[in-house]
C-alpha cells in the first residue's frame, strides 16, 4: 500500500475549490496551448499549495514537493509531479503578469468576498500604504520615471531606515472584516498624495471591467457597485485629491494642520464652547462641527478636543521651555563672564547671543 502525506494542503485545495479559483483563471487566462497538460487554474492552485506547505523551495523544486502527496486529490486525475516543471510554472507566472496582477487581483479579491457572503456589509473601504526594505544593489542608478517596472530604490522610508532601498505596497480593504480587495505593488519612491487617488481609479476601474462572453459567470463581481466611502490617512487630502475622489464617491479622511485655514480654526476656537460627546466613555473629548468649501468642495470637519491630551501637551511644553530657559541661562552666563575689549566687539556678542537664543536684537 502507498502511503501519501497530506498533512493540511487539503485544507487548503479545499480553500481554492471553494472558491471556484481554478475555474476563473482559466477563464481569464485560457492556455494558448493545446500541448499544456496543466492549464492556469490547476498551476495556480499547486504553487498555492507549494507555497503554504512550510516549505521554501524553489520553482524546480516543485515536482519533489509533490512527489509524496497524494497529488490526484489535491489536484485532480491524470496530473503528475512531473507535470509541475519549472517551465510550466513560470509560463504560468508569465501569463499573469502579461494579464495584469492588480487587476487579476482585485477580481478574485471579489469573487471570493461574495462567495463568502460578505458583500451585503456596509461598504466602508481602507486605503493604506507600507514599504519593505531589501538589501542588495538593484536597478535604482538606472531608474527612469517613465519606466512601466517597478523600481527597488530608496523613498521615504517607514521602517526607518532611509539608507536601503525598498518597494511600496497599496492596499485596500473592506470594514467589517478587512478583507483585502485591492493590492498593487509599487516603486520605492512613490508617494501616497499621488499614489492613493490612482489606486483608488484603478480599483473601480477593475470593478467596472466589461467582461467577454466567457468571463460573464466567472467575473460577474467585476460590476459590483463602489464603495460608499473611502477611508485614508491625511496623504489623502489636498485640493488636486479631494476634486478627484470626490467624483468617486464620499470620503473620509484627516485634514492636514498645516492647512491655513486649520491653523486659524485651532488658534480661535472655544474650547468652553464646544459641544460634549454624549457617550460616557468620551466625557474628557469636546467637539465642534465646521463647514469648509476647501478645494472648492463642499465637506464637513469635525474638530476635536481632548482634555488628557491637552494636559499632557502642556507638560511637554512646559518641560521643553524649561530646558530652552536653563540653556540661554549658561549662554548668558558665559556671555557675562567673558572680557571684550571695547563696546563693538561686546556688542557682536551680545547680538550673536541673541541670535542662539531667537532673541529679536537689542535696539540700544
Amino acid at each position: 500500500m502507498e502511503r501519501k502525506n497530506l498533512g493540511h494542503l487539503g485544507l487548503i485545495a479545499g480553500m481554492c475549490d471553494e472558491l471556484d479559483l481554478v475555474s476563473l483563471l482559466d477563464t481569464l487566462i485560457p492556455s494558448t496551448s493545446a500541448e499544456r497538460k496543466v492549464n492556469t487554474g490547476l498551476c495556480v492552485k499547486s504553487l498555492l499549495i507549494n507555497c503554504l506547505g512550510s516549505t521554501n523551495r524553489r520553482l524546480y523544486l516543485t515536482p519533489e514537493f509533490f512527489s509524496d502527496k497524494p497529488i490526484a486529490h489535491l489536484l485532480g486525475e491524470g496530473i503528475t509531479a512531473a507535470c509541475l516543471n519549472d517551465d510550466r510554472l513560470g509560463g504560468c507566472l508569465d501569463d499573469l503578469y502579461n494579464f495584469g496582477l492588480t487587476k487579476l487581483f482585485s477580481l478574485i479579491s471579489h469573487r471570493a468576498y461574495e462567495i463568502l457572503g460578505l458583500s451585503s456589509q456596509p461598504q466602508f473601504y481602507h486605503l493604506d500604504s507600507t514599504s519593505f526594505y531589501v538589501d542588495g544593489v538593484y536597478n535604482r542608478d538606472t531608474y527612469e520615471a517613465d519606466d512601466p517596472c517597478i523600481h527597488i530604490t530608496h523613498g521615504y522610508s517607514r521602517d526607518h531606515r532611509p539608507d536601503l532601498s525598498q518597494m511600496c505596497l497599496n492596499l485596500i480593504v473592506e470594514n467589517s472584516v478587512g478583507f483585502p480587495l485591492f493590492m498593487q505593488a509599487l516603486s520605492g519612491n512613490s508617494s501616497d498624495k499621488k499614489t492613493f487617488t490612482e489606486s483608488i481609479k484603478a480599483f473601480i476601474d477593475n470593478l467596472n471591467l466589461t467582461p467577454s462572453t466567457a468571463l460573464s459567470s466567472a467575473a460577474s463581481s467585476a460590476s459590483a457597485p463602489a464603495p460608499q466611502c473611502w477611508v485614508a490617512n491625511r496623504a489623502l487630502y489636498s485640493t488636486e485629491n479631494i476634486k478627484k475622489i470626490s467624483e468617486m464617491g464620499s470620503w473620509l479622511t484627516r485634514v492636514p494642520e498645516t492647512i491655513k485655514e486649520v491653523k486659524n480654526l485651532v488658534v480661535n476656537v472655544l474650547v468652553a464652547e464646544m459641544a460634549h460627546f454624549s457617550e460616557a466613555s468620551l466625557c474628557d473629548y469636546r467637539y465642534q462641527n465646521v463647514s469648509s468649501t476647501y478645494g472648492e468642495i463642499a465637506q464637513d470637519w469635525l474638530l476635536v478636543f481632548s482634555q488628557k491630551a491637552y494636559e499632557r501637551e502642556t507638560q511637554t511644553l512646559e518641560k521643553s521651555f524649561q530646558k530652552h530657559s536653563l540653556k540661554e541661562s549658561e549662554e548668558f552666563t558665559k556671555l557675562c563672564q567673558q572680557t571684550f575689549s571695547c563696546q563693538q566687539d561686546a556688542q557682536d556678542g551680545l547680538t550673536a547671543f541673541q541670535k542662539s537664543v531667537n532673541i529679536s536684537p537689542y535696539r540700544g
